[in-house]
């Protein structure tokens, strides 16, 4: 069930007794078919659940609470704890599974309370501590909201839905908790009312947290998000002595949440955006200015963007060859890149094989890019820190983004020009100069440049010809970036394009292949004079 890359991460994850480290892997495939197992066998009359089942069930929610502990106290290094986290994550949501099924009799509940934490709340935040945003974002998914209710723990739960999901700016709207009215002089129940002011407590850190993440926050304000944490922690478990007695109190839920959020929230901001250095060239403040916005929707760099980055992906001068499978993040670095070629006062020429993802890529480099590229912020953004010759001309010229299919040659081609291979080449015979100032060439679907194997695809050899053709221009000497999912030897495609463009070019992968991605395409490079 797991792929290479996540069997590597659960047998990272620290032994346990009574576990056979090495097939921990299979153990928990082995429990996601048990569970569907189960399912049917409450569906079909007098088929009864064994013994060994409750047994297996028991062993699994032992093992959960064993990685999630281990998480947050074990002293692991960072690969150890991602693994038991990772580990955990998976167990809870298998836990979570089990009794959304009616099997409740092993001592979890899928409700969020004083006394114990969904499954699916630990799902989620252990996935993100693990690294694992995508699986954290699926989680997260079945958790059940009271958007209507005011108590603190059903506020609480929202803000931590919003803030694996990265929907940051929907913390600052949830409203006070009722507790926030409560005379304690007048409770009958100290120890609910407690519980309620600790809630709020990690509740309120929850949004100085987003605030942070977004850098939206006051820097002279406290206490800070970690310091509302530590104080949940402390006072959670604490011990007071008198001449007589000591005194031992102990809030298990509002303890093991805050550590985990503490351990979440650390991991949160080493690989939020807003901490992204600009890229060698690039305007701090324009720089900045741009990373806010994407703040407000997408907060979070996941591990492979935080590789392919210090790997020095947006270094001007170094090409990439990118075959992340889909949904793993190709648009977002592929942006990053976008923005800081525009910023450096070049223009983009993006290609890709079909007018329909034409239309598509467009739509939504527009909704993305246009939002910050306006001249008024784009002016706030460069008088930001002190006087400057520089003006909007500088950076964007014409439309930001636009379907090349009608062009005016006497204002030029657009800052970001989205085209097929075929009307690159129709544009290239007619106005070259056009691309005179072309900083970076994506190339979408790249696998299209493989041809047709054994026999002559027009399409292929049109691609080729038109990526040849733009790199040949003197002028620009642009990076090039060539993305798919369907390419399987990226190192050697990379190896091609530098001896091309004889520089640095890196080759960025992180070998997941969803089942469903099909056989991959190998690559074929042609040679210079082809």
């Amino acid at each position: 069930m797991f792929d290479p890359v996540s069997v590597e991460i659960i047998k990272s994850a620290p032994e346990l007794d009574g576990i056979v480290h090495e097939r921990l892997p299979e153990y928990l495939s082995e429990m996601y078919t048990k569970i569907v197992n189960l399912r049917r066998k409450i569906l079909i009359p007098r088929i009864t659940i064994d013994k060994n089942d409750h047994e297996e069930l028991q062993k699994l929610w032992r093992m959960a609470h064993t990685y999630s502990a281990l998480t947050i106290g074990g002293r692991l290094d960072k690969k150890q704890k991602s693994g038991a986290a990772f580990v955990a994550g998976n167990a809870f949501n298998l836990i979570w599974q089990t009794n959304k099924i009616g099997l409740t009799s092993f001592q979890s509940i899928n409700e969020f309370t004083d006394l114990s934490i969904s499954p699916v709340i630990l799902s989620a935040i252990l996935f993100m501590i693990a690294e694992q945003p995508a699986d954290a974002y699926e989680a997260s998914e079945k958790i059940e909201l009271k958007t209507e209710s005011l108590s603190s723990i059903d506020i609480l739960e929202q803000a931590i839905y919003h803030l694996v999901r990265g929907s940051l700016k929907e913390i600052s709207k949830l409203p006070e908790s009722d507790a926030k009215t409560l005379n304690i002089a007048d409770a009958s129940d100290l120890e609910s009312v407690a519980y309620q002011i600790l809630w709020d407590r990690i509740t309120e850190a929850i949004r100085k947290l987003s605030h942070e993440l977004l850098n939206t926050f006051n820097s002279n304000e406290t206490p800070s998000w970690r310091s509302l944490l530590s104080d949940v922690i402390n006072i959670s478990l604490n011990t007071e002595k008198t001449a007589d007695f000591e005194y031992i109190s102990s809030f298990a839920a509002p303890y093991h949440l805050a550590s985990l959020l503490l351990e979440m929230g650390d991991e949160l901001y080493q690989k939020s955006v807003i901490r992204l250095l600009n890229p060698p060239g690039i305007d701090q403040n324009l720089w900045e200015g741009y990373l806010k916005t994407v703040a407000q929707k997408r907060p979070y760099l996941w591990k492979n963007h935080c590789d392919a980055i210090q790997s020095g992906f947006l270094t001007p001068g170094v090409s990439s060859v990118i075959t992340f499978p889909t949904g793993a993040g190709k648009s977002t670095i592929t942006e990053f890149k976008i923005v800081s070629t525009l910023l450096s006062g070049k223009s983009v020429v993006f290609l890709t094989p079909t007018k329909a993802l034409v239309d598509q890529v467009e739509r939504d480099l527009k909704k993305n890019l246009e939002q910050y590229f306006t001249e008024d912020n784009l002016i706030e953004q460069l008088f930001a820190s002190e006087p400057t010759d520089s003006s909007f001309d500088d950076f964007i010229y014409g439309s930001v983004v636009e379907d090349s299919y009608f062009i005016d040659f006497e204002e030029g081609i657009p800052s970001v020009s989205v085209m097929t291979p075929e009307r690159c080449l129709s544009i290239m015979s007619v106005e070259k100069e056009s691309f005179f100032n072309t900083g970076l060439i994506v190339f979408d679907e790249c696998h299209l440049l493989h041809g047709g194997g054994n026999f002559i695809d027009r399409r292929g050899i049109d691609a080729m010809f038109a990526l040849l053709n733009l790199l040949s221009i003197p002028e620009s000497k642009p990076d090039v970036l060539l993305a798919s999912a369907m390419v399987e030897n990226g190192d050697e495609l990379a190896g091609w394009l530098s001896d091309i463009l004889d520089r640095d070019c890196l080759s960025l992968d992180i070998l997941r292949i969803p089942i469903d991605s099909g056989h991959p395409f190998r690559l074929i490079p042609a040679t210079h004079s082809d």
